[in-house]
């Protein structure tokens, strides 16, 4: 707003609130008195502002006792708010009602301080109602009964003001609960049925499970030893698939790659030790049946249990595949 304008607007307002006042002392005589003793300050619970809300009005006869009292003065200021009101711009809504005003003796303020009251609503109250939604929707899935769910607030708002009622809180997880990025929880206030304010709170939800992981260097090819694993609470959503939580599933496998300490491991990072390395003299044991042959090989291949690997066989020099038994022996099925 321009100066001229604000000018012009105020001017405005002083000449409705000498109008009014003018008009009321005219009538005096000729009307029932009405006293109206505007307030310096006033404290409100709605969400509107009436004549009533700041003014003491007086008199006998209470018809125009009450209308006085219920004519609109604007919105109140917002819960646990306050505003100034000029008495020039109560005048100027004053006389925007339309209300005859004969007969009122005037008893006015500079202006009008006014509150309105509020209830304060926590922010514990609003984080646990947040909470409780997620609780219900992880009791409503199935298969985390080894699981310890962790539940973490990342952000959520600070104690708010609400109008005066019966307030209920109640909570919407949109998208529902996730692990590994937050999960994003609406609490709605409603206050005698009246929608007053959403507020978000983004929790982070782990589910913790026992998870083996290195010790210590594991090296690539080596066996891997009850002291070079431990179990850890781990995270899971954040792992790999095919994490173990039984350290005897990784004894005396060999490792297929280099571990570092405190790596999760996961069923791709080993696997059963060679029992045959390249090179090595065999024996090569052809099965049909009941019968049986034997002759010496040469593994050409590193081999592990039940591994099928190349040999050549040394007194024919052929190239022949086998499954190995054991350390010494690679077994060949030959169809009867």
């Amino acid at each position: 707003m321009t100066g001229k304008a604000a000018v012009v607007r105020g001017a405005a307002a002083w000449v409705a609130a000498v109008v009014l006042l003018v008009s009321a002392a005219t009538a005096f005589a000729a009307a029932d008195i009405v006293k109206i003793s505007v307030q310096a300050e006033a404290v409100v619970t709605g969400p509107a502002l009436t004549l009533g809300d700041i003014a003491v009005v007086e008199g006998d006869d209470a018809g125009r006792v009450a209308m006085f009292r219920q004519i609109p003065l604007g919105p109140a200021p917002a819960p646990g708010s306050t505003f100034e009101m000029s008495w020039a711009d109560v005048a100027s809504r004053l006389a925007a009602s339309g209300v005859d005003f004969a007969g009122v003796v005037w008893q006015t303020q500079p202006a009008v301080t006014i509150t309105r009251k509020a209830q304060v609503i926590s922010r514990q109250s609003l984080l646990e109602t947040a909470r409780a939604a997620v609780d219900r929707l992880l009791g409503a899935k199935a298969g985390r009964s080894r699981d310890e769910i962790n539940i973490a607030v990342l952000s959520g708002p600070r104690d708010i003001e609400a109008p005066l009622g019966n307030a209920v809180l109640t909570a919407q997880v949109p998208f529902g609960v996730k692990f590994g990025v937050p999960t994003v929880v609406y609490v709605h206030v409603d206050v005698d049925g009246r929608r007053v304010g959403s507020y978000q709170v983004r929790f982070n939800v782990e589910a913790l499970r026992p998870v083996v992981v290195a010790a210590r260097t594991i090296p690539w090819g080596a066996e891997i030893k009850p002291e070079d694993v431990r179990v850890a609470r781990m995270d899971i959503s954040r792992l790999a698939a095919g994490f173990i939580d039984d350290p005897a599933e990784a004894v005396g496998k060999m490792a297929n790659r280099t571990i570092n300490p405190g790596t999760p491991i996961v069923r791709q990072m080993f696997g059963n030790p060679v029992l045959v390395r390249a090179g090595s003299f065999v024996t090569i044991k052809a099965v049909a049946g009941d019968a049986e042959i034997s002759a010496s090989g040469m593994a050409l291949q590193n081999g592990a249990a039940g591994q099928i690997i190349k040999v050549r066989n040394i007194n024919s020099q052929k190239i022949v595949y086998g499954m190995v038994a054991d350390a010494a022996t690679v077994l060949i099925v030959v169809s009867p």
